[in-house]
């Protein structure tokens, strides 16, 4: 699953010139850029609860950050009047 590198190789960021960790690599072979300068934004997953009765299954709904706020504010909001 994924590609093993050799510890002592270092790739530098293709945006900043700095070292990409080895972990970062191992993980996303194709890299070119470190953290700090990628694209890609934060993802968040929550697990949500669907079917009901003997038919029940779990999907991670896949969010971004500013997703994942306003998801943590309706849910205290919704266990706020719950209470």
């Amino acid at each position: 699953m994924y590609t093993l590198i050799n510890e002592n190789e270092v790739m530098n960021c293709i945006k900043c010139n700095q070292k990409i960790p080895p972990k970062r690599i191992e993980i996303l072979p194709g890299t070119k850029t470190c953290v700090n300068c990628s694209t890609a934004s934060p993802k968040r997953g929550v697990p949500i609860m669907r079917g009901s009765g003997d038919h029940t299954w779990v999907d991670l709904e896949i969010m971004t950050q500013d997703q994942f706020e306003k998801y943590k504010e309706l849910d205290q909001d919704q266990n706020q009047t719950k209470e």
